[in-house]
């Protein structure tokens, strides 16, 4: 029989139903034949640049948004940078354009990133000093969403982010690379800053708000990559992006429920009748930490880097998955007349049965799933829009390949040719210091800007990139 790890309390299959190769936990299983051969082919893939991969490494968004001041720097400012850097990523949110806003935060107030200085100050200067770095970086929004991607429970985001600075600040020498000092397993070093989610600030006073697994398994992440911490062996950073990865290449199983019609506070926010019938997970902390324990023993075991790895992932879900076809969706607007707001909310997602025509696809379709070496592998389709509208990762069908995809050149497989492709077109970005006209959505004008960089695409003031 295959050897199997029970997790404290997990409820395990009948040993009938147990399958070599895979590890069971309470809710999930992860088939580790299907992940050994995965993972060493996406980790050397990305390494060494091959195919998709030959152009990614340069824009992701931790280097190119990272100020130069702080690369030529290093060190403390550098370390503290990516620890507030790290916080703001909660939440369903873009990456690229929270960390776009938090370097415009940093081009305007960089003493919110210096702990003391910041741990001085109250909560609401904060909140003040984001909201008005987000008015000139999004001109066209206020009220609820006046902070932009950093608007998300705004309030209590400004008071941890002080209250982080004071631990920090207090406990830690100002430096938060003094928490990685001695050594210790990714899970010690979690124990010495976890507060707890039901425990008095008092039982830690040395400990993190807002910071749970998965935001502290980022800010090591980027701690090791910039070589400001040494490296020890760190889980996958689990985000929506590798999540669905993980899943749709049948490394992941879950179990999928129905979508059903949600509970939520607005009205506005329930979800539509045509996809409560469509499976679904809900997306919350224990499958996080689950995926994020089970990576990190699989990868030791595996002796894999989870920088590899787990770029390689992202990398695929980011550009290649968010292309498909079958990953899209359509949202509806709908209005919540107590906050007078519009929502956005996803409404349809593309019916997969009827993809094995070519007339059911967009015209001139870009087709990019041909350059993933992996789609042999790929059998969901997994759009972002539940999962950023209600945390919920939905099985939407089958992937399909597209009837028209052409023969290769040569013989030489789409996979293996390299390519430059990256997550957005017309690639521009406001850095805090040009003017206000050039931040959103048309093509500037202006000489002498960025090209390197992304911008996120609106039209009528709604997001159309999720």
């Amino acid at each position: 029989m295959a050897a199997t790890r029970k997790t404290t309390g997990a409820a395990m299959p009948r040993p009938s139903q147990l399958l070599l190769g895979m590890h069971y936990t309470k809710t999930v299983s992860f088939d580790e034949e299907r992940a050994r051969t995965v993972f060493r082919e996406v980790g050397d893939r990305y390494r060494m640049g091959v195919g998709f991969f030959s152009g990614v490494r340069r824009i992701q968004p931790q280097h190119l948004y990272t100020p130069a001041e702080l690369k030529e720097l290093g060190g403390l400012e550098l370390a503290n940078w990516f620890f507030f850097l790290s916080i703001s990523q909660r939440g369903g949110l873009n990456s690229d354009d929270s960390i776009r806003l938090t370097r415009a935060v940093w081009d305007r107030r960089p003493d919110l990133f210096n702990p003391p200085q910041a741990a001085a100050l109250s909560p609401r200067e904060i909140r003040r000093a984001i909201l008005g770095v987000a008015a000139e970086f999004y001109p066209k929004i206020s009220g609820a969403t006046g902070g932009g991607s950093l608007s998300f429970k705004l309030r209590e985001f400004a008071r941890h982010w002080r209250l982080n600075a004071a631990a920090l600040d207090a406990h830690w020498g100002g430096d938060v690379r003094n928490v990685f000092t001695e050594p210790r397993t990714f899970e010690e070093y979690f124990l010495l800053i976890d507060r707890g989610s039901q425990k008095s600030p008092k039982q830690n006073p040395r400990g993190f708000y807002g910071m749970r697994r998965k935001i502290f398994s980022l800010l090591i992440f980027w701690l090791i990559e910039f070589e400001l911490v040494s490296y020890f062996r760190i889980p996958l950073v689990v985000d929506f992006h590798v999540l669905r990865a993980l899943i749709q290449l049948g490394v992941l199983q879950v179990n999928w429920k129905p979508l059903g019609r949600g509970n939520p506070k607005i009205e506005a926010r329930l979800r539509p009748r045509a996809l409560r019938q469509y499976p679904a997970v809900h997306v919350h902390e224990t499958l996080i930490n689950q995926v994020i324990g089970w990576s990190c023993d699989f990868l030791i075991r595996e002796n894999l880097s989870p920088f590899d790895v787990g770029n390689g992932l992202w990398n695929l879900s980011r550009v290649l998955c968010a292309s498909y076809y079958g990953n899209k969706s359509e949202s509806v607007r709908r209005f919540d007349p107590e906050a007078r707001k519009w929502h956005n909310v996803t409404a349809k997602l593309v019916n997969s049965a009827k993809l094995n025509r070519v007339s059911a696809w967009p015209k001139n379709y870009r087709d990019l799933c041909r350059y993933c070496p992996f789609e042999r592998y790929c059998g969901l389709a997994i759009p972002a829009g539940p999962y950023y509208d209600w945390g919920q990762n939905v099985n939407a069908g089958e992937h399909v390949v597209y009837p028209g995809r052409e023969a290769t050149l040569g013989g030489i497989p789409w996979y293996d040719l390299p390519i430059n492709l990256t997550r957005r077109r017309n690639n521009t970005v406001w850095d805090g210091r040009l003017p206000k006209a050039t931040v959103i959505g048309k093509k500037t004008r202006e000489k002498n800007l960025p090209t390197d960089q992304l911008t996120l695409t609106t039209r009528r003031g709604r997001c159309l990139v999720r």
